[in-house]
């Protein structure tokens, strides 16, 4: 079995939750409060919480997002994101070029063998004036080194 797949069937075995991280998704939608824009992007939507958090935060009225776990974009369209299941690292995001206002990426660049590639679609699909939102868990932190023991 091919390294993609199994990790395709890893994230679709897990739960997409944003519980075990509320101070983290707390200050990303405190940050988000001081955005406005019509279409957000959320690549690695998960369940599509955090898409709708963000969203509301920014007044978006067309939410969008990707993943590559299908029961994940499953939950998400039940939240009202039009989710799209993908795998960034092998295909383009489906989106025209300079289209979204706000692009959200959260715990999802230290899961990419090429985030490059991720990159690159975001400065696409992108509008100049665009922001982008990019929160990683501190994988050099205390608990995460005591964990490696």
């Amino acid at each position: 079995m091919r390294i993609r797949e199994r990790r395709k069937q890893a994230y679709a075995a897990h739960s997409f939750r944003p519980g075990e991280d509320e101070r983290r998704v707390k200050a990303i939608v405190k940050l988000s409060q001081g955005f406005k824009g019509e279409r957000l992007l959320d690549v690695g939507c998960g369940d599509g919480s955090m898409a709708v958090l963000v969203g509301r935060a920014i007044g978006a009225k067309e939410v969008f997002g990707v993943d590559i776990s299908p029961r994940a974009v499953s939950e998400a369209r039940e939240k009202g994101v039009n989710a799209l299941e993908l795998d960034i690292e092998e295909a383009p995001l489906p989106f025209p070029e300079v289209h979204f206002d706000v692009v959200l990426i959260n715990n999802l660049l230290h899961h990419l063998y090429d985030p490059d590639h991720l990159l690159d679609e975001l400065y696409r699909v992108m509008k100049p004036q665009a922001v982008g939102i990019c929160s990683n868990r501190n994988l050099g932190a205390w608990h995460n080194r005591l964990a490696l023991l």
